[in-house]
């Protein structure tokens, strides 16, 4: 009888180390589920959003018409700015030129903090 309850207290002890394990990691924040803080963003950058087909004009007029948005963006004024946006299709043969979009530097909307191209 007294070898039977000893099988009997290891499977229970190793059952509550267990339980304690994973109360433990459960409880305690994990790496993956921190935030961790961003790296400021540089304070003249510019930023390209992904490529993307236009909804509105694949809505009202039926045509896939690929957008990208890109931004000129500074802390301090920009001026004459040409800000060009150039899509590509990768081809077999190699990629070729799409279209291209560029701002006009003498408009007064190629000037300021933030300069846009939507296209």
């Amino acid at each position: 009888m007294n070898t039977y309850l000893k099988q009997i207290k290891i499977p229970i002890a190793l059952f509550t180390a267990f339980l304690i394990t994973i109360s433990t990691l459960f409880s305690s924040p994990s790496n993956a589920a921190t935030a961790r803080p961003k790296p400021p963003k540089p304070v003249c950058r510019i930023e390209i959003d992904n490529a993307h087909i236009s909804t509105s004009l694949l809505k009202n007029l039926r045509v896939k018409y690929v957008k990208v948005n890109a931004r000129s963006i500074c802390n301090v004024p920009q001026e004459l700015v040409t800000l060009t946006v150039e899509i590509y299709k990768l081809g077999a043969l190699g990629n070729h030129l799409v279209g291209s979009h560029f701002t006009n530097p003498s408009d007064p909307r190629s000037a300021g903090l933030k300069v846009m191209n939507e296209e």
